[in-house]
């Protein structure tokens, strides 16, 4: 609060005193003068001593100057009692202001270490310092979590390029090491050695200087690295005695680290080897979990990468023996051809050549083979009659053309190369397969042996002896797909049963044994209730199939999985699996632990109701700051408030204040919303507060000046190298309504005035209040308009007009809000709200709120 000096110079102790003293002598003097002039004496000291004499009264009014100076001197000393105190008070307050600037500041910054200083609000002062340190906390938790997500996702992402052991083992230590500013790395996996016996075997190294007697091998057990791997759990120390060097621990340098971690790599309780870190700097738990949830990621890959090596040696073997099958096969099929044209050339011997012929084409449309012959332009020039039982199209339709386009891609190119390559060499018998399509458009696969009879002038072209193969490339597939799903179910983290309808267990994978200690040899076979499990393992389950039988759909719950060594929650997935006939024969169980899952949902939700309650509580000490309706309603009786937080908390807030016979409103819009809007809401109700009620009669354009002063020293703008642009866009009305006047200025919002059904708009300067680089001559403009009865304005803040939504997703717009002003003008102010609430929600649909709405009617 600001006290005139002039006034404080004119009524102190020292001036009342004077002031008393010569009001005091007025008295005696004016007294003297009317008894000398009624008593006709001379004004002398004999005139004096004369009226003395005579008029006893004149004594008591001599004593007037000293009663009138004690009177003085009195009320001199408690005004100047009355200042201290109200000057106390002022820098007590202005002390609290300043400390809560600063330290909302210091928090916008980032800086959670700040402390709330010289503040008298204890319970205040408490809940803000808690908010702030709830924030440190939860800032901290959510950078380790990112800086270990981020890590895991690249480690990953090494682990997709690499399918080598050598290989991927160098990139995972050479990445990890780096991510955790270590010095060295090794990368050991579990192998066997000359005996058979386990070792682990070094396969990569970063940043390594081995000495000769170092080993590159470790048994189970011996030193560190065969201690971890014994133990399967991670050893970290930070400690190193003085005799390092005699420890086998595989990480000896000549400069002897601060700490060394070693983790095993494991997988379904499986050791695969063992990570070992070593660091000048000290690790810490954020470095160890990060390799610790790395950890069973790269044992997972190793397995995956031993299993593909196991399976592509086995598929190189079988290709082997199905190439020596083939070569076997080729010889007895040209013993074949071989035996036919000898069997055809005795029966021209013997047979007469019509009677051939038919039989011939009986045979060949009866046959389960098509012998198609080409000629070398790749053109059908004999097609058996058998095509059409098989394919279904006649031997015409097919003499004199290509059927290559009939084939798939892949089977088009692999028959023409082998029919250019037989052409040049006419000794080989290549066998190709192929898909086809029939006449009816239905795909089949064929497999063609292919011979070169150009040499042989009964032929004479390229014989394709083709047969359906579709059944059996179905049943390989079918295979190939069963053995899959099995190397999945067995390797599979979750439990996977197969029951019958009638809670009969046909299959079981090994996670069952591993969870219960039930082995697959006891429970394969049995019902549903004989199992020796907990009964809510068994409720549940029954549960899962019976409603799959009943729905014929997936079905899934969450079921409490009880051991007796552990209490899990499960998600159990029941999917149906159907016969021929399409009817449910059996219901497969996938039962996946979600324990870990249900308690990060707990310790999230935990979070969120704590953050939650602290936004709440700020919304309580936003919402003491927002003028109530009752208490406007008592200065202006025809209104609306329409007042819409996108968050919990508001960057926008409207602002109302009474002096005197002056009415300010204003609808102010900060810079952002929620948490941040809400802190700048805080400095700018303050910032108003303080200027209306400390400089008398000051215009608005006045008032947003200070206020944008205000703004800029707060947040420290005016000084050399700070970028920050926070601010407010303000729309300032005073209201006179004694002279019926109305002032109003705006920074970036205009004002609607309405006077018989006409609009005008009276637009705000281009300019904020703070967040520019302030040059000081920068003025906001002030309007004047004379108000009448039934003159109405409108002001708000951006959020209405910049709201997407309608048929085609565009901005409400200020157009929109100048139409439903005039359209229903006529209207109660109340009713007008109510429109345009309806109006914002029907337009924004399904959209979310875009930002803050704030906006503001009167009718005079």
């Amino acid at each position: 609060m600001k006290i005139d000096k002039n006034l404080i110079a004119l009524v102190n102790r020292k001036n009342l005193l004077f002031f008393s003293i010569l009001l005091g002598i007025m008295f005696p003097l004016i007294a003297w003068v009317v008894e000398i002039n009624v008593q006709d004496l001379r004004f002398n000291i004999h005139g004096l001593k004369a009226i003395h004499k005579n008029n006893l009264i004149i004594y008591i009014v001599d004593l007037a100057p000293f009663v009138l100076g004690g009177i003085g001197y009195l009320l001199g000393s408690l005004i100047d009692i009355q200042f201290k105190r109200n000057r106390f008070l002022f820098l007590t307050q202005e002390r609290n202001f300043n400390s809560l600037l600063n330290f909302a500041e210091k928090i916008g910054q980032g800086n959670y270490n700040a402390d709330l200083e010289n503040y008298d609000n204890a319970d205040l002062s408490q809940v803000l310092i808690e908010m702030r340190d709830k924030l440190n906390k939860n800032t901290l938790l959510e950078k380790e979590r990112n800086w270990i997500m981020k890590g895991v996702a690249q480690v990953g992402a090494i682990l997709r390029e690499h399918d080598e052991i050598e290989e991927l083992g160098f990139e995972v230590i050479k990445f990890i090491t780096g991510y955790l500013n270590a010095v060295q790395g090794a990368f050991y996996v579990l192998e066997k050695d000359e005996n058979g016996e386990p070792i682990l075997e070094m396969k990569a190294r970063y940043a390594y200087n081995r000495k000769k007697y170092q080993l590159n091998r470790y048994k189970i057990g011996i030193g560190l690295i065969g201690q971890c791997a014994f133990e399967k759990d991670i050893i970290f120390r930070t400690e190193i005695p003085d005799d390092y060097m005699s420890i086998t621990s595989g990480l000896l340098k000549d400069k002897k680290p601060t700490c060394i971690l070693l983790v095993p790599l494991i997988t379904n309780e499986k050791l695969f080897g063992v990570m070992e870190f070593a660091s000048i700097e000290k690790m810490t738990s954020e470095h160890v979990n990060f390799v610790k949830e790395n950890s069973e990621i790269i044992a997972r890959t190793i397995f995956n990468i031993s299993t593909n090596e196991t399976t592509r040696r086995l598929l190189e073997e079988s290709q082997q023996m199905s190439a020596e099958l083939k070569g076997q096969q080729e010889i007895l099929q040209r013993n074949a051809v071989d035996m036919q044209a000898t069997q055809e050339m005795l029966e021209k011997q013997f047979v007469e050549v019509e009677n051939q012929q038919k039989k011939q084409h009986a045979l060949l449309a009866k046959s389960s083979e098509i012998i198609t012959i080409y000629n070398k332009d790749s053109n059908i020039i004999f097609e058996s009659p058998s095509i059409e039982n098989i394919l279904g199209y006649t031997p015409e339709e097919m003499i004199g053309k290509n059927d290559f386009f009939r084939m798939n891609h892949s089977g088009e190119k692999a028959v023409r190369k082998i029919f250019d390559e037989i052409i040049v060499d006419s000794k080989m018998h290549p066998v190709v397969e192929y898909m086809y399509v029939k006449k009816n458009d239905e795909i089949v696969w064929l497999e063609s042996t292919v011979q070169n009879l150009l040499a042989d002038p009964a032929i004479k072209g390229i014989v394709f002896n083709s047969r359906d193969i579709t059944v059996r490339k179905k049943a390989e597939k079918e295979e190939a797909m069963r053995g899959k799903m099995q190397a999945l179910s067995e390797n599979s983290q979750d439990i996977i049963t197969r029951f019958d309808l009638k809670g009969k267990m046909h299959y079981v994978n090994p996670k069952l044994e591993y969870y219960t200690g039930l082995s697959k040899k006891f429970s394969e076979g049995k019902m549903l209730k004989e199992l020796q499990l907990d009964d809510t393992i068994l409720s549940g389950w029954e549960d899962v199939i019976k409603s799959v039988k009943k729905e014929k759909k997936i079905v899934s719950k969450e079921i409490n999985f009880n051991t007796h060594d552990l209490k899990l929650i499960m998600q159990v997935n029941g999917i149906p699996e159907y016969d021929k006939n399409n009817e449910i024969e059996t219901v497969l169980l996938v039962s996946s632990d979600i324990t870990s899952r249900k308690r990060q949902e707990l310790i999230i939700q935990e979070t969120n109701r704590k953050i939650t309650d602290s936004i709440n509580y700020a919304k309580r000490i936003q919402n003491a700051i927002i003028p109530m309706r009752h208490e406007i309603a008592n200065d202006i009786h025809n209104f609306f408030l329409f007042y819409k937080p996108k968050d919990v908390v508001s960057g926008d807030f409207p602002w109302y204040f009474k002096k005197g016979n002056l009415i300010y409103f204003a609808a102010v819009d900060c810079t952002g919303h929620g948490v941040p809007g809400a802190m700048m809401s805080l400095i700018g109700y303050l910032l108003l507060n303080d200027i209306v009620d400390d400089i008398v009669d000051l215009t608005p354009s006045e008032i947003l000046d200070e206020l944008n002063n205000g703004v800029v020293r707060t947040l420290k703008q005016n000084q050399e190298g700070n970028s920050a642009v926070d601010g407010m866009d303000v729309a300032f009305c005073r209201i006179d309504l004694q002279s019926m006047e109305l002032q109003y200025s705006g920074a970036h919002r205009p004002l609607y005035f309405v006077r018989n059904g006409e609009l005008i708009q009276y637009k705000g300067d281009k300019y904020a209040i703070g967040g520019r680089q302030y040059k000081g001559e920068e003025k906001f403009t002030n309007h004047i308009i004379k108000i009448e009865k039934n003159d109405s304005i409108f002001f708000f803040s951006d959020g209405l007009p910049d709201q997407f939504g309608g048929p085609e997703n565009f901005k409400f717009g200020p157009k929109r809000i100048r139409d439903l002003i005039e359209e229903n003008v006529n209207k109660s102010m109340p009713e007008i709200e109510q429109i345009f609430e309806n109006e914002f929600e029907n337009w924004k649909g399904n959209e979310p709120q875009f930002d803050d709405v704030l906006m503001i009617g009167i009718r005079f």
